[in-house]
Parts: structure tokens; C-alpha cells; sequence
């Protein structure tokens, strides 16, 4: 039996932000399906050789995530073709280079994921139209200022995450955007900001974190901010129990092991903060460790107390104020 094959067509905008008014259809098989369109710029003329990407989202362990795209480069006509699809909810975005693909253009021309829409393909779907897309230019603005508690510290990047909670895939790294202009005492600036209402995490040249900022972002540019991220510090200790309670002993155990910080809402692994302490036990302690729920984690980790409160699993609250006595008790 022949198989038949369907085009759906996409139009994307790059980088200008602006697109004329162009008709979108997809039309799909049973099988697989596939999505083609093209790439214009704000004149409507198209553009070659511009890298396109299509990310499958998928749920693992009630989560969403994107899974490793495809990706595509546009033809001298500014067309490009996605074929074998499976179905699945698929975004579209143009490869900007070195800007975390969040900070995209998205089909339907729009920028950042918060607006973007999915490509859906189903089994049962056989053809969809959609009325002609009329996309305003968008000018996205700058942020620039200094953040209050770096003293002296070089801030290489921030991590940037929207603090409206939406049903939008996580991407497989935490979206970052780098400082352009890293002074000795905090300076920054920050470039093709998405408006919306973000969580800045500042991090420093050697990994320093330095806490979170919360900002509301509009069509204007930002300038002169002084800024002082919310964070706290934690100390505590490790302790190992003895396998021989009722003996003077004590574990033989050398080496070292991680405490981690791992937040429990999204982004975990770069957002994650760590120390090392003996693993025979011992002090540690966490700098500017932003509000929010972590789990905290450690090889053999038997249960967890703030002072004398033993709490029921291994999450801690972490607000603005410090943290003292944090005591891990693990076993061997």
C-alpha cells in the first residue's frame, strides 16, 4: 500500500520579530507526518541558511520535558522540512547561537517559549487550517545595573527562569543569559530580555551563587538598578551514628561526601548547591541560598532536623531568615 505523505506549513520568524501575513496548514498521516514552512524576515523576504529546530515534548515522572530536537537548515527559498514525525506536541524555534534556545524565536513568531506555541500531531488528525498570522514587531529590551550583595565579584551570567508557573517543558539545561558587561563590583547587562516577570539567579565567575532576584520586565529598557538578591545562609552538621551506640567508639569511616541543596520545583540540576564534608561527619555551610523547597541530600541521609525539630522526610523550607542548626543524621 502506498503511503501518503502531507506537508504542514510553518512560518517562523528570525530575529527582527516581525513576519507579514502569511497561512498555515498541517496535514498529517496515520504514521508519521511532516512539517515543513519557511523562515522570513520582517520584509517578508526569506532567509537562507538559518538553523531550525523542532523539540519534541514529552512527560516523564509527571513532568514535561523536551526531548533532543531535530534540527533543519533553511534552503536558498528560506523553506525547511521535518519528515518521519511521530506524533507528539512539537515547538519550533530558530537556532539564535550561543542564546539559550527560551530566548528563541518561536513558531508562531514570537519570542521566548512563555508564548510559543506547540505543532501538535495526532493519529487521527487529517488537516488543519489556520486563518492568516499577522506578527507585530517586538523590541526587546535591556537591563543593566549592579547586584547589591556581589561586594566584589564578577557576575559571569544569570540563570533565568519565568516566575509565572505554566505547563511549558522543561529544556535539558536551565535557561541562562550571559553578562555582557561584568564589572568588579557587580555590573551587569543583560540583552534581549523577554518581557514577563523573571527570577534572576546571579552566578560568578567561580560558580559563587549569589542569591535570586525578582523582576518585572516591560518594552522598555532598564538601566541604573541596584538590586540585592533574597538569600540566607545555612550552617549545620553531619553527624554519623555509630553502629555500636552504647560504645565509645567511633565510625570508622574516611573519606569525603556531598551535601547537596536540590530544589524540589524544576531545573534541579543546575540549580542544585553543594558542599563537601568528611564523611566521618562534620560543619558545613551554604552561602546565599535563595528562598524556595529543597530536598536535602547525602549518601545514607536516615533523617533531617532544624534545632531540635525532627522533620518527617528530607525537604527544608528555606525562607530570608538563617538557617543555624541544620543537622543531617546519617547512618553507615
Amino acid at each position: 500500500m502506498r503511503l501518503r505523505w502531507w506537508a504542514a506549513g510553518i512560518v517562523l520568524l528570525f530575529q527582527t520579530w516581525d513576519v507579514p501575513a502569511v497561512k498555515v496548514q498541517q496535514r498529517f498521516t496515520t504514521d508519521t507526518a511532516t512539517i515543513s514552512g519557511r523562515v522570513l524576515n520582517r520584509s517578508g523576504d526569506p532567509l537562507a541558511s538559518v538553523k531550525v529546530w523542532a523539540n519534541l515534548a514529552v512527560v516523564e515522572n509527571g513532568r514535561q520535558f523536551f526531548r533532543s530536537g531535530r534540527s533543519g537548515i533553511t534552503d536558498t527559498s528560506g523553506r525547511f522540512t521535518f519528515r518521519s514525525l511521530l506524533p507528539g506536541d512539537y515547538y519550533l524555534h530558530i537556532d539564535r547561537g550561543s542564546t539559550h534556545e527560551a530566548f528563541g524565536v518561536y513558531y508562531p513568531g514570537v519570542p521566548g517559549i512563555a508564548q510559543a506555541l506547540p505543532i501538535r500531531i495526532t493519529e487521527n488528525t487529517r488537516e488543519t487550517s489556520l486563518n492568516d498570522i499577522q506578527i507585530p514587531e517586538v523590541t526587546l529590551p535591556q537591563i543593566s545595573g549592579r547586584v547589591v550583595r556581589a561586594g566584589k565579584t564578577r557576575i559571569s551570567f544569570f540563570y533565568t527562569i519565568p516566575q509565572e508557573k505554566r505547563s511549558l517543558p522543561e529544556f535539558a539545561r536551565t535557561p541562562a543569559l550571559q553578562n555582557e558587561s561584568p564589572g568588579e563590583h557587580g555590573e551587569f547587562l543583560l540583552s534581549d530580555m523577554v518581557p514577563g516577570d523573571w527570577f534572576l539567579y546571579p552566578v560568578g565567575m567561580k560558580g559563587e551563587r549569589l542569591g535570586r532576584i525578582s523582576i518585572h520586565v516591560g518594552n522598555r529598557d532598564i538601566t541604573g538598578l541596584s538590586i540585592s538578591p533574597d538569600a540566607t545562609d545555612i550552617r549545620g552538621n553531619l553527624e554519623r551514628e555509630s553502629p555500636f551506640p552504647d560504645s565509645n567508639l567511633p565510625a570508622a569511616v574516611d573519606g569525603w561526601t556531598k551535601v547537596s541543596l536540590i530544589p524540589t520545583d524544576g531545573y534541579a540540576h543546575e540549580l542544585a548547591i553543594s558542599t563537601s564534608v568528611p564523611r566521618s561527619g562534620g560543619k558545613f555551610q551554604f552561602r546565599n541560598v535563595p528562598p524556595g523547597q529543597y530536598e536535602v541530600r547525602t549518601a545514607g541521609t536516615e533523617f533531617i532536623q532544624v534545632g531540635k525539630q525532627r522533620l518527617s522526610g528530607t525537604i527544608l523550607t528555606v525562607g530570608l531568615s538563617p538557617i543555624s542548626r541544620l543537622t543531617i543524621h546519617v547512618g553507615l
